[in-house]
């Protein structure tokens, strides 16, 4: 039995879990002075509560509310760029271990069997394999983001993490 392939479930959890490490890491590797930086594009700090509010909200049960946290910031989740707002890098990391978190329950509910369950958000409906594979694009098009911001403006690169490479 140790032999069996890993099952769908497990293999999409694979490259969430890497996309999210993606993400993590471009928190962490954002200097100070690029972090609420407005030079021309969305700042690091909005880009990264935007990936990590939706990941939150299309990776959860969906017969119960959506979570906001307490430095919620509406505008932020559609990338309105506006002076004066800012989630903090603390407030951030606290966020990200909240968001991991979740994802973890959320996940280990889940079998092979459920990712074809459809759910109704969004004025749509959505299978659970959707949502899964949805924000592994979704995540990585915001590090692809982050990665051309940093890149560009500090020489700064969050390198490819892939499954069975950290």
């Amino acid at each position: 039995m140790a032999n069996q392939p890993p099952d769908l479930t497990t293999i999409l959890k694979r490259q969430l879990d890497c996309s999210l490490e993606m993400l993590a890491k471009a928190v962490e590797l954002c200097p100070d002075d690029a972090w609420a930086d407005e030079a021309g594009h969305a700042p690091v700090w909005e880009q990264v509560y935007h990936a990590l509010f939706w990941f939150n909200a299309w990776l959860r049960d969906w017969s119960k509310p959506i979570e906001y946290p307490e430095f919620h910031i509406k505008e932020a989740l559609a990338i309105k760029r506006r002076s004066g707002s800012l989630i903090d890098r603390h407030q951030m990391s606290t966020y990200l271990t909240k968001v991991r978190a979740d994802y973890e329950v959320f996940m280990t509910g889940l079998g092979e069997g459920s990712l074809l369950a459809e759910g109704t958000a969004f004025g749509r409906k959505w299978t659970v394999a959707d949502r899964l594979l949805g924000q592994v694009r979704h995540i990585q098009h915001h590090v692809g983001y982050l990665n051309a911001i940093l890149s560009t403006t500090r020489g700064i690169r969050v390198h490819w993490i892939g499954y069975g490479e950290r």
